[in-house]
This record gives C-alpha cells, sequence and structure tokens, in this order.
C-alpha cells in the first residue's frame, strides 16, 4: 500500500483511521474504534471531529483518488459488458444486465419520488392538499371495503 504525500504527514493512528475509513464505505465510529482501540466510547463525535479535520480530509481525497484508479471503469465500458452481456449472456445475466441497462436509463425507480412534481396535473388544490395531509399522518384516507351479501 503506497501513502500519498498528506498520509505520510500523519500519526501512525490517523493513517489507520484514513485507510479504514476508505475501506469501509465511509464510517466514521468505525473508523475511529479500529485506529483507536484503547477508546471505550464517543465513537461516533470522536470519528466526526477527525473527518472535519483539514488533513485527514485532504488524506482521505487523496487515498480515494488511488483506489478510484485502481478500480476504475469508465460509464462507457460498464454499459458496454452490459449489452453483451444482455446479448450473449445466461437467462438469468441477461435479465439482470437488462434491469441495470433500464435503471441507467431512468426507465424506472427503485424509490417513489414525493415531490410535487410527480403528481399528476388533473388534481384539484383541494384534492392535492388532502394527499399531502394524508401524507404527513394529519389525517386518515377514508377507505371504504365492500362488504359481501
Amino acid at each position: 500500500m503506497t501513502e500519498t504525500p498528506i498520509q505520510d504527514k500523519l500519526s501512525d493512528k490517523r493513517k489507520v483511521f484514513v485507510q479504514v475509513y476508505c475501506i469501509n464505505g465511509h464510517n466514521a465510529s468505525e473508523a475511529y474504534k479500529i485506529a483507536y482501540p484503547n477508546c471505550k466510547n464517543g465513537y461516533n463525535a470522536h470519528g466526526a471531529r477527525m473527518i472535519a479535520k483539514d488533513s485527514i480530509k485532504q488524506a482521505i481525497d487523496e487515498r480515494m483518488a488511488v483506489i478510484n484508479e485502481k478500480t476504475e471503469m469508465d460509464e462507457a465500458a460498464i454499459l458496454k459488458a452490459l449489452v453483451s452481456i444482455a446479448s450473449l449472456g445466461t437467462e438469468t445475466g441477461k435479465l439482470r444486465a437488462l434491469e441495470l441497462l433500464g435503471k441507467n436509463r431512468k426507465m424506472w425507480v427503485d424509490r417513489v419520488q414525493t415531490d410535487d412534481s410527480v403528481i399528476p396535473k388533473e388534481f384539484t388544490d383541494s384534492e392535492l392538499a388532502r394527499l399531502k395531509a394524508i401524507a404527513k399522518g394529519l389525517t386518515k384516507p377514508d377507505i371504504k371495503l365492500h362488504k359481501e351479501a
């Protein structure tokens, strides 16, 4: 593992913090636990304080640049590989590749968007206000159940 110029200036514990932080998905409290094992509590506060330091920010940025260089695959290469899998892969591989290609093209999304721009224009202002109140939990929806005779 090669160290960046900023990392050369850090203490050994701070170097460990930067390495773990970059590897573990940017979890500062976990990185702090590993870098400072004698600390018994306050990991969240200490981790947050650590990533607020300019020297740590720079070291993280440099380390992430090194990691990205080693693992970088541009979007075009990824899409080309997915197209290849979609046309030549197994049935399961084809479906997954097509799903990922569709997500890339934003043909569908995993999350429901809740901003006003998604609500159809044919709702009246009063209907829109009622729907927003229901979404916020201020009122209950009037659901009618059909009873069988």
